[in-house]
């Protein structure tokens, strides 16, 4: 799953909910890098693959590097 915002607030509470319910988590943030890191850590901490990803959604020439959360996720046969 991707979360945007999910550094701290609503957008963390979401993506370790779905940590908790087992999906692996792209959390997403445009600031606040190390609070983006704990909720990584806590989404780890239950057992789930979780990445950090530094994106300005708002923004057109901001965006989510190409294949980021794909190449963290899955495994190719």
């Amino acid at each position: 799953a991707l979360v945007t915002g999910a550094s701290r607030g609503i957008g963390r509470a979401i993506a370790e909910a779905l940590g908790t319910a087992g999906a692996s988590v792209a959390v997403n943030y445009r600031v606040g890098a190390a609070a983006a890191g704990e909720g990584v850590a806590s989404i780890r901490s239950s057992g789930q693959d979780a990445i950090a990803i530094q994106a300005d959604v708002a923004e057109e020439e901001s965006h989510i590097p190409a294949g980021d959360a794909e190449r963290a996720f899955c495994v190719l046969p």
